[in-house]
């Protein structure tokens, strides 16, 4: 490894991204003597920001998705969007709506899909109210289908069996845990104390409707 390129990878361990304006401007080099050298160093660009921001390969910690974001800047481990969008849906075993895609990748993916569908990258099925995108291969698509049915009819089993008194009592639950949220297990066995039957799955699926995160404290108030 030459200089010029060592010095570049130290520039990109210290900032972790960058761009190409930022990296003309902080080692006064050429776009083309830069691009030269980032294909030496295997780059990545991000899949976000119309690919204009630049990482190397060994600094992303990628999620299970392969999926990075640094500041609002998006990455992927199969280098570009479309890889991305076929290997993840392939690897589903329910498939992806488009808004679930767009939840995961933060940015808009509907017509990158279309596009993917005409070049028979990927299929669709019409799934309740939307479309399913799901593997090309029909066997394969199909399988995917019938799971993503019967996820879907055990969402609605679990919801009709919760009735507003429980959703009360688990919420009320939340509040009175001094705005620090509480996991789904511990939930259940505060209610059971109280004499209230409740499942780990009713109380996911509570925190889920009233789009309560996990990773983050409950809302002042839920109504």
């Amino acid at each position: 490894m030459n200089k010029e390129i060592k010095r570049l990878a130290i520039f990109f361990h210290r900032n972790r991204v960058l761009d190409m304006k930022s990296l003309i401007k902080s080692t006064n080099r050429s776009r083309r003597s830069l691009f030269r050298d980032l294909s030496k160093l295997k780059y990545l660009s991000s899949y976000t920001h119309a690919g204009r921001y630049y990482t190397l390969p060994d600094i992303p910690l990628f999620d299970v998705n392969g999926l990075w974001f640094f500041q609002g800047i998006g990455f992927t481990q199969a280098g570009t969007l479309k890889a991305a969008l076929i290997d993840m849906v392939n690897r589903s075993i329910s498939g992806f709506t488009h808004h679930e895609l767009e939840n995961l990748f933060r940015i808009r993916v509907q017509n990158t899909l279309l596009g993917l569908i005409g070049e028979n990258q990927l299929s669709r099925e019409k799934f309740e109210k939307e479309y399913l995108y799901v593997n090309r291969d029909p066997k394969l698509a199909s399988k995917q289908v019938a799971v993503r049915r019967d996820q879907t009819s055990t969402v609605a089993d679990i919801q009709k069996d919760i009735s507003d008194g429980i959703i009360i009592e688990i919420l009320l639950e939340l509040i009175h845990s001094s705005n620090v949220f509480v996991d789904s297990c511990t939930i259940v066995k505060r209610l059971r104390v109280r004499g209230v039957a409740v499942s780990e799955q009713q109380v996911k699926q509570v925190y889920k409707q009233y789009g309560l995160d996990p990773e983050k404290k409950i809302p002042p108030s839920v109504s």
